[in-house]
């Protein structure tokens, strides 16, 4: 039993087995989520996926033009220009096919990104904390089941992690130039990283790690400036992070606003146990952290923070919260002890074994219930035949523009992708759009087509104050209706 139980264990530890596992892992996870139902599972999704074939079919980059109404229209830019570009081999055939596996292989990438920092790092028993980062928030193994931009976000910021500890500055400023292509707005995280691995290795070793921050500032403003929508893109980076730093003013998405403490605590309890355990340990042990524990901490706690003030940062800190407990424990404790010590192995699986399959079903459970792709699908293709291109669509809620640009890409929409981007392009014109969609206008029709000049109307059974409203307008006549949507025409009094 025992020769048997030491060549199982040999076979694990051997680093191509263990790349082999991560893998079949990392592939088996997000496959098995994200086929849960036959929707593109989140709103954004469909809109990256569709804007990926646009620029293939054009054969041209194209700016995000589809919203006059917002501040795109003064600062024209694909702020996820690099991502499109890489969905483009997934629009080759059914989009939401394609959509659903470029998610699981971007999400699978950010794993063994992850499993390959703890490799790199020699850290011991690399499955046990890789297996680790699925069980560590419901939100975050949520996130990375997205067709969205977070997967690689993260995976980029897993690849700089390598190379800011390994001190590769070419390869930080190639990763830098590409991480502005990739999330506009986000890659200032990368500066971030290399300040507090400055400060780590200043702190602790007396040392200014200057060529560092050079490597990556350099890579970050030369991204910025050799960029195809250069120099606009200046001006959507400057409005975007200044929209997200100071308070909301309009009602932006939900992944903007804190968790409930409850919530935060229930749903990422073991990445709150990492970061816990990881600050724990050395004041237990006496012993002290190096440089490089102190830098993922300062990053782990930096994402924390944010976490704290809006949702859509559970999308990084769980990975760093493992990460730096990984690190803490392997500065403190005597790993060769302990494990010498039967069935250690299986001890560590047994601890992770039930926040895994609740974090799991937590997780199908939030996916299975979604039907975004179909939900507007009668109604969208409805305009889609009876409409020109480039006509403008007056819809009732912001978060509708990815689903009907899914089905009609054709047409632009009066709001879409961030409410605060109408409210800043144009106050006035926003106060409009939101009187006329709580119903507060008693005749819309007018309104909608002298101050937005659109005929189509577009409206969800939650919208029944605008719904009356224009069924009582005598200029206003409904063309289509389901159980989900409702669409108008408007002709001039």
């Amino acid at each position: 039993m025992n020769t048997c139980w030491k060549r199982i264990s040999a076979l694990l530890d051997h680093p191509a087995t263990g790349w082999l596992i991560a893998a079949i892992i990392s592939l088996a996870y997000f496959f098995q989520t994200q086929f849960t139902n036959s929707n593109i599972l989140e709103y954004d999704a469909h809109l990256h996926i569709r804007y990926a074939q646009q620029i293939w079919e054009s054969g041209e980059l194209l700016p995000l033009s589809w919203l006059p109404f917002s501040i795109l229209n003064d600062y024209p830019v694909d702020h996820h220009l690099l991502q499109h570009i890489l969905l483009i081999p997934f629009t080759f055939g059914d989009l939401v096919t394609g959509s659903k596996i470029s998610t699981v292989l971007f999400a699978s990438l950010m794993a063994l990104a992850f499993y390959g920092v703890l490799r790199d790092q020699k850290i011991a028993y690399p499955l046990f904390w890789f297996i680790l980062l699925f069980a560590s928030s419901t939100g975050f193994v949520f996130r990375m089941s997205l067709g969205r931009v977070q997967s690689l976000s993260l995976l980029f910021l897993l690849i700089a992690v390598i190379l800011l500890l390994r001190r590769k500055h070419l390869g930080l400023f190639v990763l830098s130039f590409l991480y502005v292509w990739l999330y506009l707005s986000a890659a200032v995280f990368l500066p971030l990283l290399a300040a507090c691995y400055v400060a780590a290795v200043w702190f602790t070793d007396r040392e200014f790690a200057w060529k560092t921050l050079l490597a990556v500032f350099a890579g970050y403003a030369a991204g910025v400036v050799f960029n195809p929508f250069f120099p606009a893109d200046i001006g959507f980076l400057f409005y975007d992070i200044l929209l997200k730093l100071k308070d909301f003013d309009v009602s932006v998405g939900g992944e903007w606003y804190p968790y409930s403490t409850w919530r935060l605590i229930t749903g990422s309890a073991v990445a709150l146990a990492c970061t816990l355990v990881g600050l724990l340990i050395p004041a237990l042990s006496g012993r002290r952290w190096t440089s490089r524990t102190l830098f993922v901490c300062l990053v782990n706690l930096v994402f924390l923070l944010a976490t704290m003030k809006s949702k859509r940062f559970v999308e990084y800190w769980p990975a760093f919260s493992v990460l730096f407990c990984a690190f803490s424990v392997r500065d403190s404790w005597q790993w060769a002890k302990l494990a010498s010590r039967p069935y250690f192995k299986l001890i560590l699986a047994g601890l992770i074994a039930f926040p895994l399959y609740i974090t799991h079903q937590a997780l199908v459970d939030d996916l299975r219930g979604s039907d975004l792709t179909y939900r507007y699908e009668g109604g969208a293709s409805w305009i889609a035949q009876n409409t020109e291109p480039g006509e403008m669509i007056f819809i009732s809620d912001w978060d509708l523009f990815p689903m009907l640009f899914f089905h009609a890409p054709k047409n632009n929409y009066v709001a879409g992708m961030d409410p605060a981007y109408l409210a800043e392009y144009d106050p006035d014109l926003y106060e409009l759009w939101d009187d006329i969609t709580d119903g507060d206008i008693k005749r819309p029709s007018q309104d909608i087509l002298n101050q937005f000049g659109s005929r189509i109307v577009f409206v969800t059974p939650g919208e029944d104050d605008l719904i009356d409203r224009l069924k009582n307008d005598p200029s206003a006549k409904l063309e289509y209706k389901d159980s989900n949507c409702s669409v108008f025409s408007l002709l001039p009094s």
